[in-house]
């Protein structure tokens, strides 16, 4: 089902520089709805990724959206720490003016990232996020691993399951 959004609205939440030209859809994916964001900034067009998220499957998105906040900012980090561009390396999440990760119109739920022009992306050169998560884990520490939030039902669900194959495999 294709719903219609007041897109200047949503967009005038965040804390976005510039006036809001259009927002289209932006690729295909199959759990949020993805949109390029453009807004015009002395004279120059500005483009953002605006997403919808799916919070019939993200039941806890004030969750979902602390655990995107601590990955970006250690990958933001370890970025810099290397000599790298977190600008076209990481994810970069843009606030709402009132300080949070994400807007809700009371039924929907919105969060903006900086568009990375030029990026190319591990995940879609391969096919696959492994690759990428995998590339990604041995600098995540466990420490910081522990400090994620369950914010999907089968997150739940597949936790438990590893718990009751590793007493079977153990015991």
């Amino acid at each position: 089902m294709q719903e219609e959004f007041c897109f200047s609205e949503i967009a005038g939440h965040f804390a976005i520089d510039g006036k809001y030209v259009s927002c289209v859809r932006y690729g295909e994916g199959h759990i949020n709805d993805t949109f390029k964001l453009t807004v015009e900034k002395d004279g120059k067009e500005v483009h953002y990724i605006l997403q919808r998220i799916n919070n019939r499957l993200f039941t806890d998105v004030e969750k979902l959206m602390r655990n995107i906040r601590l990955v970006t900012e250690f990958c933001r980090k370890s970025v810099v720490a290397h000599g790298g561009d977190p600008m076209r390396e990481c994810l970069n999440v843009v606030p709402t003016k009132d300080g949070k990760d994400y807007y809700t119109d009371g039924k929907n739920y919105f969060r903006v990232y900086i568009f990375m022009h030029s990026a190319v992306l591990q995940i879609f050169l391969r096919g696959s996020m492994r690759p990428s998560f995998m590339k990604f884990c041995p600098i995540f520490t466990t420490q910081k691993c522990a400090m994620l939030i369950s914010c999907a039902p089968w997150e739940r669900t597949c936790a438990a399951e590893r718990q009751r194959y590793r007493r079977r495999s153990t015991g």
